[in-house]
């Protein structure tokens, strides 16, 4: 019995090796990427949190630089950029990122991306002219984008980078 179905295998086994080289190839290689993607973990979300006058005067976050406030998120900043670092905060916790000096500038010394453990923080200024918002403050349109290592957007929202001191 065993021998019958050992031969029976072998037999279909045999039966199958119609495939060009090439034919081979193109399935060796759509099964490494179908392993490779699944291997990839889907991109997870991130919700921002304000960061409160607290936080701003334990990390030293004061000086020149620029606090992005969302469209819908209130008077309170998502984040604040600065000459040497940008922060914002997840989880309860207060992120610091540096500066991507290969990044464009933006207003007063900051930069346009900041990097950091775990993910790429970037604000862009959407309107270079600004308008007056306090007596040292300017206000820009701008959007602030969150990344993780492989570029995918984990956080967007459109609002207003305050610069000043």
């Amino acid at each position: 019995m065993r021998y019958g179905l050992c031969l029976a295998v072998l037999v279909l086994a045999g039966c199958g090796n119609d495939v060009s080289p090439e034919e081979q190839a193109r399935r060796d290689a759509q099964d490494v990427a179908e392993v490779r993607a699944a291997q990839i973990a889907p991109a997870v979300p991130v919700t921002l949190q304000p960061i409160g006058l607290a936080e701003i005067e334990q990390q030293d976050m004061i000086g020149l630089g620029c606090s992005f406030l969302a469209d819908n998120g209130g008077d309170e900043a998502l984040a604040i950029t600065m000459g040497d670092a940008a922060f914002a905060k997840r989880g309860g916790q207060v992120m610091r990122l540096a500066p991507d000096r290969g990044s464009a500038e933006n207003p007063l010394g900051t930069q346009a991306k900041y990097d950091g453990r775990e993910f790429s923080l970037q604000l862009d200024v959407l309107d270079p002219e600004g308008e007056q918002v306090g007596m040292e403050t300017m206000g820009y349109d701008a959007r602030l984008t969150l990344t993780d290592g492989r570029d995918r957007v984990l956080f967007k929202a459109d609002g207003t980078a305050r610069c000043g001191a």
